[in-house]
């Protein structure tokens, strides 16, 4: 039977960590086969929020954003054309297939001013023409 942590806590009160309703439940003979925690699949995404938008200066399908991330304001080219202030947008990803080097140089080719990272797990935000 599978079952969430939250409904568990609805039906029974207590004030007990995880590990500690786990080894109640084993204790009490039932058999749990393992704990999945859905959230941690979400861990690298990040929340933030366009405070600018502008055209940039040197290509005609990117825009520059000024954006706020839980680890600040932040600098950021994108190729989304709808991004502008106020929307709330989400982060994440790494270029797995390139290296940073060679990644920062295609950007630069195309224009983009690689002003750094966007948060620790990200490296660049890359997107395409249909990107948005």
């Amino acid at each position: 039977m599978k079952f969430t942590l939250s409904w568990l806590k609805d039906h029974l009160e207590t004030t007990a960590s995880l590990d500690e309703i786990l080894y109640a439940l084993t204790d009490l003979g039932l058999e749990v086969e393992g704990v999945v925690n859905p959230v941690a699949k979400l861990a690298p995404f990040t929340l933030a929020k366009v405070l600018e938008a502008t055209q940039h200066p040197d290509a005609d399908r990117l825009r520059v954003c000024r954006v706020m991330t839980d680890e600040g304001e932040k600098q950021i080219v994108c190729g989304a054309p709808n991004a502008r202030a106020g929307i709330t947008v989400v982060l994440t990803g790494t270029l797995q297939s390139m290296g940073r080097d060679e990644a920062k140089e295609k950007l630069e080719a195309l224009g983009a001013k690689v002003a750094g990272s966007v948060s620790k797990k990200t490296h660049y935000v890359v997107a395409g023409a249909e990107a948005g």
